[in-house]
């Protein structure tokens, strides 16, 4: 999810799932590595929260290596979610 409004990358983990679409497996990585760091936010729609990670993300042909963002474990809190 681009959150143009902070300066957090989040993804929702695949067990939180409430729809079909893209999620993350932390699993499914062989470069990812948990913390025990929270994460929060909260929006006019609700709120998401998880807790931080690291991990390699590629956006197109730009590759983060071992870049920290939120994995999001519950998007209850969050109104009209819809997941891309």
């Amino acid at each position: 999810v681009f959150d143009t409004g902070s300066s957090n990358l989040w993804v929702p983990r695949k067990q939180a799932a409430r729809r079909t679409g893209a999620s993350f497996d932390p699993r499914a990585s062989s470069s990812y590595s948990a913390s025990r760091r929270s994460f929060q936010i909260v929006y006019g729609q609700g709120a998401v929260s998880g807790s931080f990670c690291a991990d390699n993300v590629a956006i197109g042909d730009l590759v983060l290596k071992n870049f920290t963002f939120a994995e999001v474990t519950d998007t209850s809190g969050l109104r009209n979610y819809d997941r891309l």
